[in-house]
């Protein structure tokens, strides 16, 4: 947990999008690259520093087929 919370410090993003995010909640994989967190609303890409926010919890699946991870 204390590796993604790390990550998401170093990403570039506005607090507020920052502060909305629940890394207690979202389900956490262990990659052999990296770590991935899935949330409601989000994913967090440990291996690419990487932060994706998104309205539909149905675009975390596109999201993860585009980049490769599923």
């Amino acid at each position: 947990m204390d590796k993604l919370e790390a990550i998401l410090e170093n990403i570039e993003a506005p607090g507020d999008v920052k502060e909305n995010i629940d890394l207690e909640k979202a389900e956490i994989y262990k990659l052999k690259d990296g770590l991935l967190a899935l949330g409601k609303n989000f994913l967090l890409d440990g291996i690419k520093n990487r932060l994706f926010i998104f309205n539909k919890p149905s675009a975390r699946e596109l999201i993860l087929k585009y980049i490769g991870r599923w």
